[in-house]
């Protein structure tokens, strides 16, 4: 078999997992999955029934400083199945661009995801099979967030690359060149970049327009740090690749 062949077909393989894994939640009723935040720790998948088959690991738990009984957030082991499927989609949908078909079959395969992605998603919700969780990613939401990406990218890509209009897309240029440093730095230095704001410029900086609006201002502010620092290393020739 040739290595496209079996790369084609692993991710077709683990697609079809995070398919079975929107099963999981058909099990049996629905116990509050939606808002559910604390789970038990060395929890297998969340669903229907929460059902913990992982050993606990209360040590490591208690080593951080959490509590072993709680886990704050509502994340399960399996939650990884339905997130790679996000990443093997955004695969799917760099290699299309990537190829060499025509302009017209890329927008309508990317259209046509998009709607696919966005009505299977709905209706894997509406049905009651799997409900549409973004915190906690389930199988729903990454073919509902997936229908999305892929509309908006089609746009993207038939402004930017078919009719060539690309003046205003120079801010989205400079974080993109460097969007592994950009993530590294939002993961690795969010609370130290909201501080150190907060110390020249007061600890009311974000509540500016209210505490309802605070996560906003926040995000805002430090994400424009965050550019600032791509756009002196674009500047300078300067971009992180793997």
């Amino acid at each position: 078999m040739h290595p496209r062949q079996l790369s084609d077909y692993c991710r077709l393989m683990y697609i079809g997992a995070n398919h079975d894994h929107a099963g999981v939640f058909g099990l049996g009723p629905c116990q509050d999955c939606r808002a559910s935040s604390r789970v038990q720790p060395g929890l297998l998948f969340l669903g229907r029934d929460q059902v913990s088959v992982l050993p606990r690991s209360v040590g490591r738990l208690r080593l951080l400083g959490h509590d072993p009984a709680v886990v704050h957030g509502g994340y399960a082991t399996l939650n990884f199945i339905p997130s790679i499927a996000t990443m093997l989609f955004g695969l799917m949908c760099g290699e299309l661009l990537r190829s060499q078909r025509a302009a017209k079959k890329k927008l309508q395969l990317l259209a046509f995801a998009g709607i696919g992605g966005l009505l299977s998603g709905w209706l894997l919700d509406a049905l009651g099979i799997c409900p549409i969780v973004k915190r906690i990613w389930t199988p729903a939401w990454t073919l509902f967030s997936t229908g999305w990406c892929c509309l908006i990218l089609a746009a993207l890509y038939g402004v930017i690359d078919v009719f060539n209009y690309r003046r205003w897309i120079y801010p989205l240029a400079v974080a993109g060149m460097n969007s592994i440093a950009l993530y590294c730095m939002s993961m690795l230095l969010k609370p130290w970049t909201t501080k150190t704001l907060k110390t020249p410029l007061g600890d009311e900086l974000f509540l500016l327009a209210g505490p309802l609006n605070e996560p906003f201002f926040q995000a805002t502010l430090t994400g424009l740090c965050f550019w600032l620092v791509c756009w002196w290393m674009y500047r300078q020739n300067i971009f992180v690749k793997i």
